[in-house]
């Protein structure tokens, strides 16, 4: 029955990314992605769910199965990886990531490329760096982070943290700036 619903959404959501083709001609990629991006993301109910991941099956780099999009949530970008089984909740910013399979993000999570976007030179605010941040698999990002650095495997993130340095994985990040308050011992002996 999910093929069959997935297969509907999909043809649904095809006349919409047909748009966002035919918008790149007119505007810049990111102008149309934000545009886009903005208007399925207010699509309330399981409707929006199953149109959102639809939509960014075009969209994205890539999207595992059984992902879910919350109501509100957006992309910066189409340099977006998302793995199977993976929760994103409602009104998060999505820059460019790649989320492995297995991981939840809270409401309001933002998902920054890195801590070098826009640099002061010369009195002037310009373009910076932009990397992908990697987020491990199993991941659990809580309400209101901020992630601009990589997270590794086993993970978890807590509620208002603002992760701005590298974590090997298999700990508990707290803070502003996070810092690892546990680490998870993974040795089953």
């Amino acid at each position: 029955m999910k093929i069959i619903i997935n297969s509907i959404f999909k043809i649904l959501a095809l006349p919409l990314y047909i748009l966002y083709l035919i918008s790149n001609f007119v505007s810049s990629d990111r102008r149309s992605i934000l545009f886009f991006t903005q208007i399925v993301s207010l699509i309330p109910g399981f409707i929006g769910i199953y149109y959102r991941r639809a939509f960014y099956e075009y969209l994205l780099d890539s999207l595992g199965r059984n992902v879910v999009i919350g109501f509100g949530t957006i992309f910066s970008t189409s340099k977006i990886e998302i793995g199977d089984n993976v929760y994103i909740g409602n009104y998060c910013s999505i820059g460019s990531s790649k989320i492995k399979e297995g991981s939840l993000l809270a409401t309001r999570v933002n998902i920054i490329s890195g801590t070098k976007q826009h640099i002061r030179k010369e009195n002037k605010l310009v373009s910076g760096e932009f990397i992908q941040i990697e987020i491990g698999r199993n991941c659990w990002l809580g309400e209101g982070s901020i992630i601009a650095a990589n997270i590794g495997d086993d993970t978890s993130v807590a509620a208002g943290a603002v992760v701005i340095k590298n974590s090997m994985g298999n700990s508990t990040l707290i803070g502003n700036p996070a810092k690892e308050i546990k680490s998870i011992n993974t040795d089953e002996s």
